[in-house]
């Protein structure tokens, strides 16, 4: 299974009361996990929660997006209980769904560093505040298309950053966020490259 088709499959796990929507697979000793887009009216409450807060209890705090990183705090326990006796992980997520990726990517790198894990964010809003340590998400690739807009968000002017290896795809500038239309339009472009 392809970062991607991970990244689109459709979920088999849910926690009704922040509407998080995931997707667990295992084969052997390695974990597929993707995490969903917003899909409702609770998701993009969420989305625009976008207030700091700090992340865990460490003597240098830095600060994350709320909302998003609520979402993952009420599936956390079952994430890292699913990945416990794994080899390997491979994450995925689109939009929402990438920001919170980013935060599982390093809570299960920080409670299993045995583990090798593989992780994918696609067309992800900025989720983490300036001062946040970029090597704990070295090994996280990101891809953003075009003029996507939802990666421009939080805007930086916020206190907000993007983290990990990043790739941009098609044309126009990858510093540009202002088109919605080109959100959506990475299925199409991805359905392309992958022929």
């Amino acid at each position: 299974m392809t970062a991607w088709e991970l990244a689109i499959a459709y979920p088999n796990r849910e926690n009704k009361s922040t509407s998080t929507q995931w997707y667990v697979h295992r084969e052997g000793e390695t974990v597929y996990m993707s995490f969903q887009g917003s899909v409702d009216k609770m998701d993009w409450m969420q989305n625009f929660s976008f207030w700091k807060i700090p992340y865990k209890n460490m003597a240098v705090k830095f600060w994350v997006h709320s909302g998003i990183f609520g979402k993952y705090k009420s599936i956390r326990d079952e994430v890292l209980k699913e990945v416990a006796t794994a080899k390997k992980v491979v994450l995925s997520g689109f939009s929402q769904g990438a920001g919170i990726a980013t935060f599982a990517h390093e809570d299960i790198l920080y409670h299993y560093p045995h583990i090798e894990i593989e992780s994918t964010a696609y067309s992800g809003p900025r989720v983490l505040g300036w001062f946040a340590p970029k090597k704990r998400w070295a090994t996280l690739q990101r891809f953003t298309f075009r003029c996507d807009l939802i990666p421009g968000l939080p805007p930086w002017l916020f206190g907000f950053k993007h983290v990990g290896n990043h790739s941009h795809l098609g044309k126009g500038p990858k510093w540009l966020h202002v088109c919605p239309l080109d959100h959506m339009k990475i299925f199409e472009y991805m359905k392309e490259i992958k022929k």
